[in-house]
């Protein structure tokens, strides 16, 4: 869709439902978007006109969004694997066996790439290659939908038991953890030292990413399922009840 007008430009039909946002990536000198389906597709169609460029098979649903990793991109499935697959024309770098089903969406830069699997494990891949850098359970594990925030020393993710936890990149040790009042499923977004994340008790929190430290919170009422938006001075997020909320940043 045209993003002035909402006009739409074009629509490509896939083989399955959608439930993860699709992600744009650059290769071969046009632009593609990389979107997973539950035919357990995961696809690069043309920006342009929707045009299919490629398509790989899994054995189960991709029901996260795809990373993009450099010249790779990063997705997991539901058959239990992370598979790594080439831009350029989608030939499959690795396939990662994560240990157990991969229903969230990767976080990733061009030197590391963390999946969390629902029983609670997190798996970092190198992913120029797919090798495993370390594998990490957290702390009171429970299922795991939230996708981590990735930055430079640390990722954040969030838990059905309702722990945020601050895992050190290098290593995963954990650095921190923060209790909400309930699951988190929403997936927790870093930036300036600030980590956010909406919970199912209704509650955006802002945590301190160095420490984990609480720095405010405020109560909208209802459940919190996805994450919040951060750009300049505002931060917008939307409740189960389909109302949207905007906080702007005190000069």
């Amino acid at each position: 869709m045209e993003a002035r007008t909402g006009r739409r430009c074009w629509a490509q039909a896939l083989g399955g439902r959608v439930a993860g946002s699709p992600n744009l990536a650059a290769a071969g000198g046009r632009r593609l978007v990389l979107v997973g389906s539950y035919d357990a597709c995961l696809g690069a169609l043309d920006e342009r006109d929707g045009t299919p460029v490629w398509a790989i098979e899994a054995e189960d649903y991709t029901h996260g969004t795809p990373a993009v990793a450099g010249e790779v991109a990063v997705a997991g499935s539901c058959d239990g694997r992370v598979y790594v697959v080439a831009l350029s024309n989608g030939a499959v770098v690795a396939r990662v066996e994560a240990g157990s089903h991969v229903p969230n969406s990767p976080a990733a830069d061009t030197n590391l790439s963390v999946v969390r699997t629902y029983e609670g494990e997190m798996v970092a891949i190198e992913p120029r290659g797919g090798a495993i850098v370390w594998r990490t359970t957290l702390p009171g594990s429970a299922p795991i939908f939230s996708s981590a925030a990735l930055t430079a020393d640390r990722l954040v993710v969030g838990t059905r038991c309702g722990w945020l936890s601050a895992l050190r990149r290098q290593d995963g040790a954990v650095a921190w953890e923060f209790r909400a009042r309930d699951a988190i499923d929403a997936s927790p977004v870093a930036a300036g030292g600030v980590v956010w994340v909406g919970s199912d008790d209704g509650r955006l929190y802002a945590v301190s990413l160095s420490d984990g430290r609480l720095l405010w919170e405020h109560e909208v009422g209802a459940a919190i399922p996805g994450s919040p938006a951060v750009a300049g001075d505002w931060l917008v997020v939307a409740d189960a009840d389909g109302v949207v909320h905007g906080f702007r940043r005190r000069p």
